[in-house]
C-alpha cells in the first residue's frame, strides 16, 4: 500500500469482519475517513470520488471507502479495545524518535461518530 500523505495519514488499523480485510482510519484534512481493503480479485480503487484516491495512491489490495456497517466495527473495536491492543493498531501520529504521539481514544470515536452520521 502506498499512502499519499503528509496531511492525510493512517492512525489506526482495525480488522475487518471478514476474512482478510483490513479497516484503515485515516486522519483527513476535514476529519476522519475510513477505508477498507481487502483481498478481493480486482486491484482497482472502487469508490467514485476523490477523496479516496488522495488518501491511497496504490494498493495491491482491493480499495473502497467504508461503508456504514465498517465503521460500526470500527467503533466496536475502539470502545472494547484494551490501552494496549490499541496501541499496537495505532500508528504515530508524531513520530520524533523518542517522542511519539498517538490519536486519542475519545476523539478517534468522537470523529468516527461524526463520520457515521454522515453516511445516514
Amino acid at each position: 500500500m502506498v499512502f499519499y500523505g503528509p496531511f492525510e495519514q493512517p492512525v489506526l488499523f482495525v480488522p475487518g469482519k471478514g476474512p482478510g480485510q483490513l479497516l484503515c482510519v485515516f486522519d483527513f484534512d476535514i476529519g476522519l475517513r475510513v477505508v477498507a481493503f481487502s483481498e478481493k480479485q480486482d486491484t482497482e480503487v472502487a469508490s467514485v470520488g476523490q477523496e479516496i484516491h488522495t488518501l491511497v495512491k496504490q494498493s495491491d489490495m482491493h480499495v473502497e471507502m467504508a461503508d456504514r456497517e465498517e465503521l460500526q466495527t470500527v467503533l466496536s473495536t475502539l470502545r472494547e479495545a484494551t490501552d494496549r491492543s490499541l496501541r499496537a493498531a495505532s500508528v504515530p501520529t508524531l513520530d520524533l524518535v523518542l517522542f511519539r504521539t498517538y490519536a486519542r481514544r475519545d476523539n478517534l470515536i468522537a470523529g468516527l461518530e461524526l463520520l457515521e452520521k454522515a453516511t445516514r
